[in-house]
């Protein structure tokens, strides 16, 4: 099987005549597609703050709103799924309306399951193949809107980063210090609608518990000691834009439950202050820390995690980036070497050789330091001795030791994953595994019979099962 299959698109269907949802549901779900249903327009617009639909099936005549309103508001949240407007009138005065307002097409009811399907057989391949030219735009050679790297678990991120640059939806990217995040933030802001508002980064580990209502929301003059003047805060800075919250998990209950309040209502209050600001600002945060632990702990809101991880980007480590160590290693030279009016040094095959093979605990992060000392050390070639000595120790102890058979993949992360994550962790170890099932389970660390049902409930089929 081709384990770069995606999963089976998503649905949503938007009708108040249940039976006609439950009709096209059973006809979707048979053939393939995962279905999700709403009955009203209001409930459409909060599915969309929570989910990334592929394709949405609107009816044109709902009870609380009208259809095109609801198309305009859906359009809003995401402009990437594709609409199909269902309607009991051939009226073509509101048909044209509703391509203006961005329906990819139109369907009479009663609606026939051949035309339904076949509908949204194209719908869906319009969205593939403009996913497709959008990244293309953004991708280079070596990497994507200013993330450098080619490796399959890049292009995977690449694909991930530009599917929810359509939407407003939340974003909590994971992975480990060093890896990334903030260039993955920045990659969903400059990909997304709001590319031409302001990129507010706050480091929130970096901020005193004391401090960070004031730093997030800002102040009324007088507020406290020294508050000589109205403040605006990072939200504030942040309106029409992104506001990339780094390390979340370091923030104080207080803020915890401050921080819930503004993703609720987008709306709060500056310290000191009685009037309510209301924001327009898309939130995207980051932590190394396995917050769904966090949660168990009781050092993290559940309530709050849930509202951030509507969807979970999680940045592979460098040393699961095959290929990418030597393409970053070279980039980081010439950027070193770009002041010094010299040709940036070249890496000897030796030095090569050994960051390869070492494992980078620091990440890409890591990467670059050594590459700033070794333009530094280095004159026309970077020997291995311009590299720091913690990296030539690694090398040495593995050259000395026989080398163990390394597993293939760590077994799943124990944060919550969403069906899609779950099902690529499982396509990537049958893959790593060669296709060797009872391998692939050993390495996820799971048993057999769950094996087969999560299997059985993504739809992957394997003949090898030793």
């Amino acid at each position: 099987m081709d384990t770069q299959t995606a999963s089976p698109a998503l649905v949503l269907i938007v009708d108040d005549d249940e039976e006609l949802t439950m009709l096209i549901s059973r006809w979707l779900g048979a053939a393939g597609y995962r279905c999700q249903t709403a009955a009203t327009g209001h409930e459409a617009i909060a599915i969309l703050g929570e989910t990334l639909p592929d394709l949405i099936l609107l009816d044109l005549d709902l009870g609380d709103m009208n259809g095109l309103e609801v198309l305009r508001a859906l359009r809003e949240k995401d402009r990437a799924c594709a609409v199909i407007m269902l309607t009991a009138m051939d009226d073509p005065a509101t048909i044209v309306k509703a391509m203006r307002a961005g329906a990819y097409d139109y369907m009479v009811k009663p609606v026939q399951r051949a035309k339904m399907l076949s509908a949204s057989a194209e719908a869906l391949s319009t969205v593939v193949a403009s996913a497709h030219q959008r990244r293309n735009r953004g991708v280079r050679p070596d990497g994507y809107l200013g993330m450098l790297g080619r490796s399959a678990t890049m292009l995977r991120a690449y694909k991930q980063i530009d599917r929810v640059a359509q939407s407003d939806i939340t974003v909590l990217i994971g992975g480990q210090s060093g890896t990334g995040k903030e260039l993955a933030a920045r990659a969903i802001h400059n990909a997304s609608g709001r590319s031409l508002g302001p990129f507010v980064a706050v480091n929130c580990g970096a901020i005193a518990q004391g401090l960070q209502e004031s730093e997030l929301f800002g102040h009324e003059k007088g507020a406290f000691t020294g508050a000589s003047a109205r403040r605006a805060g990072r939200f504030e800075q942040a309106d029409g834009g992104v506001i990339f919250l780094d390390e979340v998990g370091e923030l104080s209950p207080a803020l915890q439950v401050a921080l819930l309040r503004v993703l609720q209502e987008r709306n709060f209050y500056r310290v000191g202050g009685t009037t309510e600001v209301n924001v327009n600002v898309r939130v995207v945060a980051a932590t190394h820390r396995n917050l769904a632990e966090d949660v168990r702990d009781g050092r993290f809101r559940e309530d709050l995690f849930y509202r951030l991880a509507v969807y979970e980007l999680e940045l592979p480590p460098l040393c699961e980036r095959e290929g990418d160590v030597l393409l970053l290693a070279e980039r980081f030279l010439e950027a070193a070497a770009a002041g010094s009016n010299r040709p940036p040094p070249y890496l000897a095959p030796e030095t090569r050789e050994i960051l390869q093979a070492y494992a980078w605990p620091g990440n890409v992060r890591e990467l670059e330091n050594a590459m700033q000392r070794a333009a530094v050390a280095a004159t026309d070639e970077v020997l291995p001795e311009h590299l720091p000595r913690r990296i030539l120790s690694a090398a040495e102890e593995l050259s000395t030791q026989p080398t163990p058979r390394a597993p293939l993949r760590p077994p799943m992360s124990s944060r919550r994953p969403t069906d899609e994550q779950e099902k690529q962790e499982i396509l990537d170890a049958i893959a790593l595994a060669d296709g060797n099932v009872s391998e692939a389970m050993r390495v996820l660390g799971i048993p057999r019979t769950t094996m087969y049902r999560k299997m059985k409930k993504y739809g992957i089929t394997m003949d090898r099962v030793d």
